[in-house]
């Protein structure tokens, strides 16, 4: 065959004709990764927080994703899966874990407040499971800025429920600390994009959203943020992690050997800044999951039971009221013990560590929109990580979708390329029934 054009006429580069048709060709791990990325942009514009609050139909969201993936498979069938990661096995064990118990607590105990909003939405976090293709370099570009746009969508909701001039929005909890990860996340999105008027404008609408509401959740995603864009500055090593972590840990003990002190702290953070303390509350709940915790401490109630408390407003006395742990991690100590809570954080740890070994591998590859965007989601994950220390984020599907949608992004984002001298890939593709 031959081709004519520009007074050129000679054979068909077939390498040259394979790439092009790559280029047009959309990749099904593309696809995926555009079906979650539309997910965080549904949680964005759920102003009204039925995702969090609703009946149970809202569980039907799911459906897109899922719907999604099978659609993807019809279009393509084949008899290969990727090759679960570790990370994917564990929370597969801890999703069948929860998922059991809060069945059983809803359908024979009666449970009230199950932790079905927890474990419901990991099905999508195996969703990259069954795509064969990873996404192309223009492929992850779009998907970066699209994820900035979602980033720069929510602060500008967020600034203009703090203004007051939108009373629905302002009276909608979607826009406090729950949620502030998409701050963190869409600001790395637009850095690593370089779109520098969008950076601009998106600083000017962040510190009014923290200047009108100074929420410490807000401060620690902030140096979370910081530190996760230390950690992976190009030309680091595992050196920097190992520093972080011994960091956080010496900080973490003297913070708990100086118990009354780090109080002291923070009530003099909420002083300065003129907002409400609820140090009290916080404790208050904190300490029953703690007392829950130790009435069982190695399964807890197998995520069976309540997954709110009823506690006093301050020490002594006030109005009982009824409200979630307000921590994410004394939820899972007190619901799932030690196995629970261990599995969680071996999650965690094997996640940071295949995101942060695929970073450094992207980075080596030159392949720079992959490195940008698995930057930023680590950035995200953090965030949402940091925020569940001092807020029920598990507790709402909105929030568990956004995690679960960030980790499946991470994940879908594949191995990077070969490069001469780097060690060999794990290998990707395997049968499914195997």
């Amino acid at each position: 065959m031959r081709v004519e054009g520009a007074g050129i006429v000679g054979p068909i580069d077939q390498g040259a004709a394979r790439r092009a048709e790559g280029r047009l060709r959309i990749h099904d791990g593309y696809r995926l990764m555009r079906i979650l990325t539309a997910m965080l942009l549904v949680v964005t514009l759920d102003v009204t927080n039925y995702l969090d609050t609703g009946s149970a139909v809202r569980y039907l969201i799911l459906i897109v994703p899922i719907g999604g993936t099978v659609l993807l498979r019809l279009r393509r069938p084949s008899t290969l899966i990727r090759r679960p990661a570790a990370a994917d096995r564990v929370l597969f064990v801890l999703m069948i874990l929860g998922l059991l118990g809060s069945v059983y607590g809803r359908l024979q105990l009666g449970t009230g407040s199950t932790a079905l909003p927890v474990f419901v939405p990991m099905l999508i976090a195996f969703l990259h499971v069954f795509t064969l293709e990873d996404p192309t370099e223009g492929e992850v570009r779009k998907l970066l800025i699209a994820i900035a746009a979602i980033g720069l969508l929510y602060v500008a909701l967020n600034a203009l429920a703090n203004s007051g001039y939108a009373p629905m929005l302002q009276e909608s909890r979607s826009f406090r600390n729950s949620k502030v990860l998409y701050i963190a996340l869409g600001f790395v999105a637009i850095l690593m994009a370089k779109q520098r008027f969008r950076l601009f404008l998106f600083i000017c609408l962040a510190v009014y959203v923290f200047l009108s509401y100074p929420s410490a959740t807000s401060a620690m995603v902030s140096l979370t943020t910081l530190i996760t864009m230390f950690v992976t500055r190009r030309g680091g090593s595992n050196t920097r992690v190992w520093i972080v972590a011994l960091v956080a840990a010496i900080v973490l003990v003297a913070a708990l050997f100086n118990f009354n002190r780090s109080i002291q702290v923070a009530d003099d953070y909420f002083l300065t800044v003129g907002k409400q303390n609820n140090t009290n509350t916080r404790l208050a709940l904190w300490t029953a999951g703690i007392h829950m915790f130790q009435s069982s401490p190695l399964i807890g109630d197998v995520f069976s039971g309540e997954t709110t408390v009823e506690v006093a407003r301050r020490a002594g006395g006030g109005a009982p009221f009824k409200n979630p742990y307000n921590n994410d991690y004394i939820l899972f100590a007190a619901s799932g013990g030690v196995v629970g809570l261990g599995l969680l954080v071996l999650w965690i740890v094997l996640s940071e560590r295949s995101a942060l070994r695929r970073y450094r591998g992207f980075v080596r590859a030159g392949q720079r929109y992959h490195a940008a965007l698995m930057r930023a989601l680590l950035v995200g994950f953090n965030g949402w990580l940091t925020a569940a220390t001092f807020n029920p984020l598990f507790q709402g599907m909105a929030r568990s979708v956004t995690l679960f949608a960030i980790y499946g992004l991470m994940m879908s984002l594949g191995e990077p390329a070969p490069v001469a001298g780097a060690p060999p890939a794990p290998r990707v593709l395997r049968p499914l029934l195997t």
